[in-house]
């Protein structure tokens, strides 16, 4: 029995434990915002979080946010800290993915991918177009990848 009584201790102890919350850095490449290629957490958890509970919202990433509370979530993301998003207005948080995706810079696909993939919209054959598309979204960086999510890798 002093084998169950480790596993049981182990996993108490993990338990109790909570995960750090990443940093995000706002105004910054996408590849230097992103320290792994996986997307932050928490920035992954504001997404999720609109997508679920703020789809009823009427005009939501059109209507101002409020600017002293977008100040103090900006200033929490930076640093680390968790944010409870259910404390906050929709319009704010949209407000907040928004300036984050708006002033990734040189865009999430950067300019050169970005030409590239209008570029093959020009082609006639449909199979073609869809192939140089997917071929180009493979091509950019990974945590680019993930922040599109309406694409299927």
């Amino acid at each position: 029995m002093p084998l169950l009584d480790n596993i049981r201790k182990c996993v108490s102890r993990r338990h109790g434990l909570t995960r750090r919350p990443t940093r995000i850095l706002f105004n910054v490449r996408i590849e230097d915002s992103f320290k792994t290629q996986n997307v932050p957490s928490q920035l992954r958890d504001l997404l999720v979080y609109i997508a679920r509970d703020g789809v009823a919202v009427t005009d939501l990433f059109r209507r101002p946010g409020n600017p002293q509370d977008m100040k103090k979530i900006i200033g929490d993301l930076e640093a680390g800290r968790p944010v409870a998003w259910s404390d906050y207005n929709f319009y704010t948080l949209a407000n907040i993915a928004k300036r984050y995706l708006l002033h990734i810079e040189g865009g999430i696909l950067g300019r050169d991918s970005e030409e590239k993939l209008l570029s093959t919209l020009d082609l006639p054959d449909d199979q073609a177009r869809i192939e140089g598309m997917h071929r180009q979204v493979i091509a950019i960086h990974r945590s680019a990848q993930l922040t599109l999510p309406g694409f299927r890798f």
